[in-house]
């Protein structure tokens, strides 16, 4: 150190600083270091790993990995450098408030943000434009967030719901189906998903039957999907909630068959194998209720091998995504199938960011420079994404005017555990977009199983051959379906159960068809020596548990293409063996029977069938009614001609004449009882309720109302004892009789007539529950839905006469009439021991009364409460009417008959009838004919005594003649004759010649009824003139 001078060793000192400097410039200047000088340009993103959608566990890594190649791109933001700054939102709108607020206010400055839920991009895009942020979203899909009023900064690289739509609709167009039901869970997304598939659906003329909701539970949604008989249904939910609902489906059994699901593609393949503890359903049980549903779901992965603008093909990005998974299942992972959306959102922002760069450095802006005041760039970038088009992974990238990504559909179907690629949809080819169609859909068979069978025969096993996966009941012209049955072989079921009469239904291997329309009844088969059927085999295209005559099924279906379709029918016209006593004649064939390899018809097929009443019931009953008719025309007769016999005058004939009158009447209205549609077209049937209503009412009033007035009068004026003597003196008034009918059936017309002014009877139907249809001839309806998944059912339905006011209307007329009705069984009590000769017949009047009421008080309230059993309802009327006219017809009429017959007193003045009194005696008819001939017996007496007082007077005046003429002598005069007063007649002189009761007070000798009869004679021997006539006699004579 010595040997060196001060200036050589601050030269080496130089030297040394200057080597430093320059190495480790060198060192810096070859240093890898590419973020050198750049600029950090922050991203704020919601990641949701847990929740509805866990969509972060896969988006996220998918997100960096496009940010690191970004990063590394110098062609791409070469001075700036993207970092992602996110936080997980759990999928839910009250986490996201709070991280959002964080990512606000918290350095440093975000200049776009990243939410993935559709609740949550909609909270934060909503609040963005008040931060001048753009909001790029990778996850959301409500069909809301499109608005651009609402949300004016709003991106997103996944398409919205609603692009689900128009391939639903396609769906729905394609298998025919023009009812569908839908559940959703209650979210914003869902329900404006549902309103715009409700507009799109209803311009296709297809039907939304049932619409249902839930916010947690769909135990009760799902329920009333059962039981309105929801078929095709379309559901949105998240996919937590979507294993809620198919536990639920599989408890209400709504799958299999008859079921089609729609849901949302984007769920993880195997969603309904993760084991939830939210529901109490085995992974086998889930795997069973989800089986053959449909998904859409976007395209989101690239089909093609193309190299977009991150040099990355779809299949080299999942090789890349899966690497960074760390080989996990995709199928577990969250958001697995929205990863490339993600990653081509990364992709999007940054190429719209770097068409930025240019624009504002012209402008003098920088986008370091950002702010959340700075307007200028935030529309920069909002212009550069709207123009965005490019390449990524999952497919061509481009936005509408409303922000949302335009993409390809995928339609997948569940077959066997697994999701089947069926179809694309394209909407990029223009509004009707275009279907492309693999073919591959499977649907479960809808060849009937054993549950379909009677309990007796529960063993049925599938024959070869089929149609080819098309049934003839679905052709719609003669030439495709012989194209059908060209290629057809024989699908034969054979039963192998012992059932009655062990056999089994064969068929030769040579069959062929042909087609009939309309049916040929004369065609039939010629069977062979060990057959039991001979007659033709049929095959309907609707329906038959019944045997069909030749008119098959005339009535068309409704609605559904397979119901608005030509009917057709086919027949073999080879000559099978039937040896199986499970085939009746004709045997006829269901289309339940026969292949059905497409998709399950979108409602159960019910048929209206009209309950008519029996024919048998109707006939018999209409037989006694005319019976009845002729009996009352036989007694109106009767009484017209017989009108001068003293003993009908008294019986008030033209009363009878009215009840006989109203008994046709009511006789009459059992016909339109019995008319229902069977007979009369529905256009007439409101006449028909019209005739039963006024034959019935009119007829009631004539009947009943002139037997009312008949006992009315009797108890008015027998019933007052003081006053009854000069009761039976006084005169009966027929006209007061006439004038109370009159009143009692005007009251009906006026009543009928204001009931059908204000409230006219009309036609209403009745719906009844359905009834299950089996498939097997020998099985006939039964009142419950079969166990089997049969899609035909029948409505019964019953025709009524109602009215609005149906109730009120009959309350009035039943009470007047039933007060009409006591007040007639009181009457015929109190007169039952009344006898007068003005109305003879008022104690059979009585008995019909008992009768009439007591029928018509037991039928009216019968009636009402079977009224939807059509054939017991008519049966319990028309008896009562029939039983209580013939009572009434042979009451009151027989007995007259019968007298007139027996006694000969037809139509003669001349033969005297005799007059009588009131009695209370007893009515005996054989005491009545004795005393008739004591009376005839009397007057003879009575003659023969007139004459012989005629006798003995002219002998008196003789006598006083020839004295007279006799001078007389003084001393005759004065002494010995006797004074010339009255003559002196000796009693004995005056008694009746031998033979002859004696006139004394012994009357034993005369009849008994007439022992008083001695006082015409008097004391003094005389007899006095006016005790000899015959009005002072008491001729008891009922």
């Amino acid at each position: 150190m010595a040997g060196y001078s001060h200036d050589q060793l601050g030269g080496r000192r130089y030297v040394a600083t200057y080597t430093f400097i320059v190495a480790s410039l060198t060192l810096l200047l070859s240093w890898p270091c590419p973020a050198l000088g750049k600029k950090k340009l922050y991203i704020g993103a919601l990641f949701p790993m847990s929740g509805g959608w866990p969509g972060g566990q896969a988006c996220l890594p998918s997100a960096q990995m496009a940010l690191d190649l970004v990063n590394k791109r110098t062609d791409i933001l070469p001075d700036y450098e993207l970092e992602l700054i996110y936080y997980d939102s759990k999928c839910d709108p009250g986490v996201a408030t709070k991280l959002l607020y964080d990512l606000l206010y918290t350095e440093p400055i975000k200049i776009v943000l990243m939410p993935g839920c559709s609740s949550v991009s909609t909270l934060v895009a909503e609040a963005a434009r008040m931060w001048n942020l753009i909001v790029l979203s990778y996850g959301s899909s409500s069909p809301a967030l499109s608005n651009r009023q609402r949300f004016p900064t709003f991106f997103r690289t996944h398409p919205s719901a609603t692009l689900h739509n128009p391939t639903r609709v396609q769906l729905f167009l394609k298998w025919n189906w023009t009812k569908i039901a839908t559940i959703q869970q209650t979210t914003e997304v869902f329900t404006s998903t549902l309103d715009d598939l409700e507009q799109r659906v209803k311009e296709a003329g297809i039907e939304i039957s049932v619409r249902q909701s839930f916010l947690t539970d769909p135990a009760v949604a799902v329920k009333n999907l059962k039981r309105q008989d929801a078929r095709i249904i379309v559901g949105l939910f998240y996919e937590t909630e979507a294993r809620k609902v198919f536990c639920e489906v599989f408890k209400e059994k709504l799958y299999g068959k008859k079921y089609v699901w729609f849901l949302i593609g984007w769920y993880a393949d195997n969603w309904f194998k993760i084991k939830d503890p939210a529901i109490n359903c085995t992974v086998e049980q889930m795997t069973e209720a989800v089986e053959g549903h449909v998904t859409t779901e976007i395209v989101m992965l690239n089909p093609e091998i193309v190299r977009g603008a991150s040099n990355l093909t779809s299949e080299e990005f999942l090789a890349h995504l899966t690497s960074k998974l760390g080989g996990k299942n995709p199928e577990e992972i969250g958001g697995f199938q929205e990863a490339p959306l993600a990653y081509d959102a990364v992709w999007a922002l940054a190429l719209a960011l770097n068409k930025t760069v240019g624009p504002l450095r012209a402008k003098g802006h920088r986008l370091e420079d950002f702010n959340y005041n700075n307007k200028d760039i935030t529309s920069e970038i909002y212009h550069a994404l709207n123009t965005s088009s490019f390449e990524g992974v999952s497919g061509h990238v481009v936005f509408d005017a409303q922000g949302s990504r335009m993409a390809w559909t995928l339609i997948e179907q569940l077959q066997g555990g697994s999701y089947k690629k069926i179809g694309y949809y394209d909407m990029t080819k223009g509004n009707k977009g275009n279907l492309s169609w693999f073919g591959n859909d499977s649907w479960i068979d809808m060849l009937p199983t054993s549950r379909d069978r009677p309990v007796a025969c529960q063993s049925l096993e599938q024959g070869k051959g089929g149609f080819g996966g098309e049934t003839p009941f679905l052709a719609s012209s003669e030439n495709k379906l012989k194209s059908i049955l060209s290629r057809a072989t024989p699908r034969v079921a054979f039963d192998h159960h012992p059932c009655p009469g062990t056999g089994n239904v064969t068929a030769p291997g040579n069959w062929y068809w042909y087609w009939y329309c309309p049916w040929l009844p004369e065609q039939s088969l010629n069977a062979g020596p060990n057959a039991v059927f001979s007659s033709p085999l049929v095959l309907s295209p609707l329906l038959s548990t019944r045997l069909l005559s030749a008119r098959l099924v005339s009535s068309p279906l409704r609605s559904s293409p397979l119901r608005s379709s030509p009917l057709l029918s086919s027949c073999l016209l080879s000559s099978p063996l039937v040896s199986s006593p499970l085939v009746s004649s004709p045997l006829v064939l269901s289309p339940l029977l026969s292949a059905r390899s497409g998709p399950p018809a979108d409602q159960t097929v019910v048929i209206e069938e009209f309950r008519f009443l029996s024919q048998k019931l109707f006939i018999s009953v209409s037989v006694f009614a005319g019976l009845g008719i002729l009996l009352g025309i036989v007694c109106l007769t009767f009484n017209i001609y017989n009108s001068n016999v003293r003993y009908i005058q008294n019986s008030q004939p033209y009363l009878n004449n009215m009840t006989a009158v109203g008994c046709m009447m009511a006789l009459a209205a059992v016909f339109p009882l019995g008319i229902d549609g069977l007979h009369v077209p529905r256009s007439r049937f409101p006449v028909v309720c019209q005739f039963r209503l006024w034959l019935l009412g009119l007829g009631f009033s004539l009947a009943y109302g002139s037997m009312f007035t008949k006992i009315w009068w009797v108890h008015t004026v027998f019933t007052k004892k003081d006053e009854k003597k000069d009761k039976r003196k006084q005169h009966l008034d027929p006209w007061k009789l006439y004038a109370t009918v009159g009143v009692l059936l005007t009251i009906d017309i006026m009543s009928l007539m204001i009931w059908q002014i204000v409230d006219p009877l009309h036609i209403t139907v009745e719906l009844f529950s359905l009834i299950g249809l089996f498939c097997f001839p020998e099985q006939k309806f039964t009142r419950e839905v079969p166990k089997g998944d049969l899609d035909v059912l029948i409505e019964p339905l019953l025709e009524h006469c109602s009215s609005e006011k149906m109730n009120t209307w009959l309350g009035v007329v039943y009470g007047y009439k039933g007060l009409l009705l006591l007040m007639g069984i009181f009457l015929a009590y109190e007169t039952k021991s009344v006898s007068t000769e003005k109305i003879n017949d008022h104690r059979a009047v009585g008995m019909a009364i008992y009768n009439v009421s007591v029928l018509c008080m037991i039928t009216a309230p019968v009636t009402m409460i079977l009224s939807s059993k059509q054939d017991a309802s008519f049966a319990f009327a028309s008896l009562a009417i029939v039983f209580s006219v013939y009572i009434t017809l042979v009451v009151l009429f027989v007995p007259k008959m019968r007298r007139l017959i027996t006694r000969g007193e037809w139509q003669s003045d001349q033969q005297e009838t005799m007059k009588t009194g009131s009695s209370t005696n007893n009515n005996d008819e054989e005491k009545s004919r004795q005393l008739e001939r004591e009376n005839k017996e009397l007057q003879k007496i009575i003659q023969e005594k007139e004459e012989r007082v005629s006798e003995l007077r002219s002998q008196l005046s003789e006598r006083q003649a020839l004295r007279s003429r006799r001078p007389p002598s003084s001393t005759t005069l004065n002494h010995s004759s006797p004074p010339l007063s009255t003559p002196h007649t000796d009693p004995k002189s005056l008694l009746p010649p031998p033979g002859y009761p004696l006139p004394t007070s012994d009357s034993h000798s005369l009849p008994p009824s007439f022992s008083n009869s001695s006082n015409l004679y008097q004391p003094d021997g005389k007899i006095n003139r006016s005790n000899c006539h015959t009005r002072r006699l008491q001729l008891l004579y009922k």
